[in-house]
């Protein structure tokens, strides 16, 4: 299910983000090309992503419900990553 769609600062890729339905990371995809091209995907967090912020650059925020927070890069490179602490 996606719960977040947004634009790059520049128009030129289109984000997605929400739930994933099979094991694992939730992703963010990424369409090239204004929305057209081709989609790659970010590995992301392990709760769902509900929100994303397009910063200058290409860069991109993210935050999800475990909490977590994070920045890629234009080219998918994790710029930041704050994970939610551990109780133990």
């Amino acid at each position: 299910a996606t719960y977040a769609v947004e634009w790059s600062d520049d128009g030129s890729l289109l984000y997605g983000a929400g739930r994933h339905r099979g094991d694992g990371v939730n992703p963010i995809v990424v369409w090239s090309d204004a929305g057209r091209g081709e989609a790659r995907l970010l590995p992301a967090a392990r709760a769902r992503l509900g929100r994303l912020l397009p910063l200058r650059d290409g860069r991109l925020a993210w935050a999800s419900e475990d909490p977590a927070l994070g920045v890629f890069d234009r080219a998918g490179a994790e710029l930041t990553r704050r994970d939610a602490p551990t109780l133990g």
